[in-house]
């Protein structure tokens, strides 16, 4: 079976920037009343507008994350992550279906995170963000796909999720997410298998860990 590869041509130019913004940030918040950690996790998604439905296609992401207190009750942050999405049918010869489909959309993302401390273990996400395509692959049952339009090239996602602290400054996240805008428009002359815009939609496991503050920055 052959496979279609689409690179943005920009992605790693975009991906270099993302990251060293991102870094410059985690700097100045190690020295500030920030705290900073890692989250590492599992992706289920799928991609509206084809005939694979359900969230059948498997990725990962991977980042970091700066955040302050605000009071209380809510934390506001950013985070940068690489993260998978796309969507995936599986042919079914038994029962005569040769149908497949499969999308690769590999991103960088960066979100604004509001986080709302419901109790000590129990916390709650809201964020809204942007993310750049790095490259993109499609195939079907015929091989590579010829002549489709592109993805678009960032896309504005936003989404929720649950937080349980397991232990100390380590969490666990459930959560969703869906693109805002269509991730690929239909402007009459496509049919995206189905006569529609097309929308990535996600469901997030997650473990995120945040590193313990130094004493100078307790203070």
């Amino acid at each position: 079976m052959r496979l279609i590869l689409r690179r943005n041509p920009s992605g790693s130019r975009v991906r270099v920037r993302l990251l060293i913004t991102f870094l410059i940030f985690f700097q100045f918040a190690s020295a500030q009343r920030f705290e900073a950690g890692i989250t590492v996790g599992a992706i289920a998604s799928q991609l509206s507008g084809d005939r694979a439905a359900g969230y059948d296609k498997p990725g990962f992401e991977a980042g970091g994350f700066v955040a302050t207190s605000l009071n209380e009750k809510f934390n506001a942050g950013f985070q940068i992550s690489y993260i998978q999405k796309g969507s995936r049918k599986t042919s079914n010869p038994d029962i005569g279906d040769f149908t497949f489909y499969r999308s690769r959309l590999n991103y960088i993302q960066v979100p604004f995170v509001l986080e709302y401390k419901f109790s000590k273990k129990i916390s709650f996400d809201t964020f809204t963000g942007i993310a750049a395509l790095l490259s993109q692959e499609e195939e079907d049952e015929y091989g590579k796909i010829l002549n489709r339009k592109e993805f678009s090239k960032w896309e504005w996602t936003a989404g929720l999720s649950f937080n349980y602290m397991l232990f100390e400054n380590f969490q666990l996240q459930f959560g969703m997410e869906n693109s805002v805008l269509p991730v690929r428009k239909n402007d009459g002359t496509e049919i995206y298998r189905l006569d529609r815009d097309q929308f990535n939609s996600l469901l997030r496991f997650a473990m995120r860990y945040k590193f313990k503050p130094s004493a100078e920055n307790m203070k």
